[in-house]
């Protein structure tokens, strides 16, 4: 017989033994509270983290601007608290060149793979495609389209919406 470890608060309903969500850090100065994970009631069976700050990801241009999320060449990955930027990452992401390279189902499993290893909430662009509008909503995240104009204004905005 297996034994268990760990409290019994750590445990789900049927006492198996289960993980919190782990969010990725990516910088030093990126703030994460401190949390305990909680068993949430919907969706059934997942475990829900609280956290008091918002991820934000908008495609940018060379000029800073904001630009389209398919075919970004970088994508910045913002870690806001109410309303304010606190870490700012950009990542050349490429998707320029790679959109032609494969099949959309690639191309849109490839975005998804990014948008949850940093842990995205909500995705601020100037233009997105039905098909990949539809994934990400499917994935739970929010989306601000037909933004112009500078990245991080756009992101302050974004996050102070989302802070009520």
């Amino acid at each position: 017989m297996a034994q268990v470890t760990g409290s019994t608060s750590d445990c789900v309903p049927d006492h198996r033994r289960c993980q919190p969500r782990r969010l990725p850090i990516r910088r030093a100065d990126a703030y994460v509270p401190q949390t305990r994970a909680r068993w949430s009631g919907s969706p059934p069976g997942r475990w829900h983290v609280p956290r008091q700050y918002l991820v934000i990801a908008v495609p940018t241009d060379e000029s800073g601007r904001v630009g389209s999320w398919g075919r970004a060449k970088c994508v910045a990955v913002a870690t806001t608290e109410d309303g304010e930027v606190k870490s700012w990452e950009e990542c050349d992401v490429g998707w320029d060149v790679l959109h032609d390279a494969g099949s959309d189902r690639a191309h849109h499993a490839r975005v998804a793979r990014f948008v949850k290893d940093h842990g995205v909430d909500i995705v601020v662009v100037q233009h997105m495609g039905p098909g990949m509008v539809q994934m990400l909503e499917r994935m739970g995240l929010k989306i601000d389209a037909g933004v112009l104009g500078d990245a991080r204004h756009a992101v302050r905005v974004a996050a102070s919406r989302a802070a009520g």
